[in-house]
């Protein structure tokens, strides 16, 4: 389940422009990942000091991965600072801009669902992936209107 929590915050942090420093998420996101599975494999394999210690990493990189992860949504999202808000003009705006990558996240995600699906944590990532992306496409987008008014 990790592995679509993973995806999901990949996927939405994908859309955003590669100067909000989507990589130092990605990269932490990334090997928070691989601790996980150390942890989850250690306490599977009933290793107890093995699991304390992968815990131990897993909890020591939590913050840096929230740092990271927080201020690369932060910046490029922070509406006032854009000249613009949060309301449904603007989230119609988004939506219209998105509309072509939004049905491919259905028409992706769908694929996953309805394709022989096994569960795989690969398909988690990638289902978590394609939901995060569509999630954040009605938050974001390069568009501007010109002539926008609060």
């Amino acid at each position: 389940m990790f592995s679509f929590g993973k995806g999901l915050l990949d996927g939405g942090i994908g859309v955003l422009p590669a100067n909000s420093f989507p990589k130092y998420c990605r990269g932490n996101l990334t090997e928070l990942s691989e601790y996980a599975d150390e942890l989850s494999e250690n306490f599977d394999d009933k290793e107890t000091e093995d699991g304390l210690t992968s815990l131990q990493k897993v909890l020591k990189f939590s913050a840096g991965v929230t740092f990271n992860c927080f201020y690369t949504v932060k910046d490029p999202t922070n509406f006032n600072n854009q000249g613009k808000d949060l309301s449904r003009t603007t989230i119609l705006f988004n939506i219209l801009y998105n509309l072509g990558f939004m049905y491919t996240d259905i028409v992706k995600a769908s694929e996953i669902i309805n394709d022989e699906y096994t569960g795989s944590t690969d398909e988690w990532e990638k289902l978590g992936f394609y939901i995060g992306d569509f999630i954040m496409r009605f938050f974001w987008s390069r568009y501007v209107p010109r002539n926008y008014r609060r």
